[in-house]
């Protein structure tokens, strides 16, 4: 799953939130950091990522993108989810996206955790150009998996030839998504409870 997934399933505690965010900006492995509740939701990060690569519905989601773009059909699966849930927001959530999003921006703004570095750089450019807004839009998308092409050394064309696949497969992975998230937070909840319960324990 891709930045607004992540924060949505963290909740609404900003340093949760944080947490949530930073398991794409920190190293499995690299000792404990942060706050108890940032570390827990490094962790669940981990998780939701390995449950949702190993997941049959995102499998079988994966095998509609052509071989050039297969490579990378997680990544753009991952965003593409995120652009499936903030089209579908009041389907999840009872409050506004705009305002879920300016809150977690404000945090991230007013964090008095240090950050990583590379999330130093990127933090000011999410929240200027409201990289989690624009998910909404399939346009949107499609500028988010440009801007992340530009990050690859090479396959940068296998990536955006994926667009083509997502286009034609567009009613399938919509379906996808509505199949697989309610499974993923069911999940995430009974994992975080778990995690509460018996804080050495790391679910699967």
């Amino acid at each position: 799953m891709n930045y607004l997934a992540h924060l949505f399933l963290a909740g609404t505690d900003p340093e949760a939130q944080l947490g949530g965010l930073l398991g794409d900006f920190v190293k499995p492995g690299s000792g404990p950091v942060f706050a108890p509740l940032i570390e827990r939701e490094i962790r669940l990060h981990r998780m939701i990522d390995s449950y949702t690569d190993a997941h049959p519905v995102v499998s079988a989601a994966k095998s509609v993108f052509r071989p050039a773009a297969r490579r990378y059909a997680g990544i753009i699966l991952d965003v593409y989810y995120d652009h499936c849930l903030a089209a579908t927001w009041r389907t999840y959530s009872a409050e506004d996206l705009d305002f879920f999003i300016k809150r977690f921006y404000r945090g991230l703004q007013n964090t008095g955790v240090e950050l990583p570095e590379r999330l130093k750089l990127r933090a000011p450019m999410m929240i200027s150009e409201h990289w989690l807004g624009s998910y909404r839009t399939h346009a949107g998308f499609e500028t988010a998996m440009v801007r992340l092409s530009t990050r690859l050394s090479r396959g940068a064309a296998d990536m955006i030839s994926g667009l083509a696949d997502v286009a034609e497969h567009a009613d399938l992975l919509r379906e996808s998504f509505r199949a697989f998230f309610p499974e993923l937070r069911e999940h995430v909840e009974r994992s975080r409870a778990q995690m509460s319960e018996s804080p050495t324990i790391i679910p699967t």
